[in-house]
């Protein structure tokens, strides 16, 4: 079967290019007029299958050419798809009373362009009846080779016939978009490794993937428009499904599912599902396989402890055998002494290690679980951190000053936020020189209140700043060793902002001293 003429109107060389590559890749044979005269003597000489036309063109333009060829009975039958850069809602419906078959607006997408002419053609192909057939019926004339039905001395009817070929070409073009929409959902939702399922009201399935039907034991064939209830036992995911319907609010939650004799953890996240009106219509639902990430977890937590555990033992002999020798049974010299006093430090060091470990240990899993917050004075928190900290900076002769005087509530965990700024003032005392100051404030804006530790220390170069809240990440290891300090402090600060959906910032210039700022929400 040879293959379909197209004839490219277009005043435009680069369009005239960009649509000939395309139709001539599709399998058509494209020819091309630049202008309305050169294209209605064209198709009088030989008629195209179809004919694309520019509105915009020089001389004749093309609703011009169009009435010329519809009103020509052996070229009325020729189907014209138009191409507008202008957009007009008036330029398009005057081509389509003309006779046009379609039309489409610049810019474009070639391949939309390239779907659109096909079912032009397939809708011709469809309405020419046999060459050898000639039905007349009063002024109603049906001819063959005809795409129109020409109609003599009767408007009304031609009007409506152009209404119902167009009503026709919107309905194929329609159909052709909701085929395509949803055999590019169905392939988006098979190939997701999340379970994506949706019900009706009536708890029916409307929708099913396979990840989801793994999940759940059932099969992704022949599931939907079934009961939820008949193919699903599982009594906690089907009464989170209630509750989204009945709540009409998102949810979250995780349950256990039995898969193949294995209980598998799943997190489960429900939405409701609302038509145009907003309107109830169902509920979807996605799951997520977390059973590894809970392994991972509970291994996580076991080298935890068994680490602490190992370390513990050797430290606690450490420490009862310098105590020891340390109150009066040395016999040694001054040097011995010495070195066990230095052994004795090391211990507290790595029994410090230890207890910040565990404590970034409990952070994480409470950061994890949601820690209750409540309202709180935030002041009333940095005095009891400042009191905390009082006796190690007499020690080194370091002035604690406090200049929060009222009152500033926030959503906290008071314990948590204690043991944060406690941190920051341990931190600020260790790298000030003696008969210096720390100042504590606290700032409230609109949307959160602010703690600040400001010491006037050595403090930190640019480019050590984005890490300093790693953890381990010491800017001077050997002092920091020197000063007691195990690299995982402001780590632990920053997880205790972000327990409080904050933030941790510093501020610092070298020589100067640094500023440290928790930022927590109010709400």
């Amino acid at each position: 079967m040879p293959s379909a003429t197209i004839l490219v109107v277009e005043d435009e060389e680069d369009i005239i290019e960009l649509l000939q590559f395309n139709l001539v890749k599709a399998g058509y044979d494209a020819r091309a007029a630049t202008s309305g005269e050169d294209a209605v003597r064209f198709v009088r000489l030989e008629p195209p299958d179809l004919i694309v036309l520019d509105l915009m063109l020089p001389g004749i333009d093309g609703l011009e050419v169009c009435r010329l060829l519809k009103a020509d009975a052996n070229t009325r039958h020729i189907p014209i798809v138009m191409l507008t850069a202008k957009g007009e809602e008036a330029d398009i419906i005057v081509g389509l009373e003309l006779g046009a078959d379609d039309y489409i607006t610049k810019p474009f997408s070639p391949k939309v362009l390239i779907a659109r002419l096909r079912a032009v053609l397939r809708r011709r192909a469809r309405s020419e009846p046999d060459e050898t057939v000639a039905v007349r019926i009063h002024n109603l004339v049906i001819h063959p080779g005809r795409h129109r039905l020409p109609v003599i001395g009767a408007q009304e009817v031609s009007a409506l016939a152009n209404t119902l070929n167009q009503m026709a070409a919107q309905l194929d073009e329609r159909i052709a978009t909701i085929v395509c929409q949803r055999n590019e959902q169905e392939a988006v939702l098979s190939s997701m490794i999340e379970g994506v399922f949706a019900v009706d009201p009536e708890g029916q399935i409307i929708t099913l993937n396979k990840a989801a039907a793994h999940l759940l034991g059932v099969e992704p064939t022949g599931s939907a428009g079934r009961r939820l209830q008949e193919l699903v036992h599982n009594a906690p995911l089907l009464e989170f499904i209630d509750d989204i319907a009945a709540t009409q609010t998102p949810g979250e939650g995780e349950i256990r599912l039995l898969l193949q004799d294995e209980e598998r953890r799943v997190r489960v996240l429900g939405t409701p599902l609302r038509g145009p009106g907003q309107n109830s219509m169902g509920v979807v639902i996605v799951l997520n396989d977390v059973t590894r990430l809970h392994k991972l977890e509970t291994i996580r937590r076991d080298f935890v402890a068994n680490v602490s555990h190992e370390l513990r033992t050797p430290i606690t002999s450490i420490k009862g055998f310098v105590e020891t020798l340390l109150d009066g049974k040395l016999q040694e010299s001054p040097d011995s002494r010495r070195f066990l006093e230095i052994v004795e430090s090391q211990a507290d060091r790595l029994n410090a290690i230890i207890e910040d470990l565990l404590s970034l240990s409990r952070l994480e899993e409470e950061e994890r679980s949601k820690v209750a917050l409540e309202e709180g004075d935030v002041a009333a928190v940095v005095a009891a951190a400042v009191q905390a900290c009082c006796v190690k900076a007499s020690a080194k002769d370091v002035a604690l000053e406090n200049t929060c005087r009222q009152s500033v509530t926030a959503r906290i965990n008071a314990h948590l936020l204690e043991q944060a700024i406690v941190n920051l003032i341990d931190n600020a005392v260790k790298y000030s020189e003696p008969n210096s100051s720390v100042r504590l404030s606290v700032e409230e804006n609109e949307d959160a209140v602010v703690v600040r530790v400001e010491d006037h220390g050595c403090g930190i170069a640019n480019e050590h700043v984005p890490r300093i809240f790693e953890r381990f990440y010491r800017v001077d290891k050997a002092r920091s060793r020197r000063l007691g300090g195990t690299g995982l402090g402001l780590a632990i600060v920053k997880h205790i902002a972000q327990i409080h959906n904050g933030r941790a910032t510093v501020e610092s210039h070298l020589g100067t001293g640094s500023t440290f700022s928790l930022h927590i929400p109010k709400d």
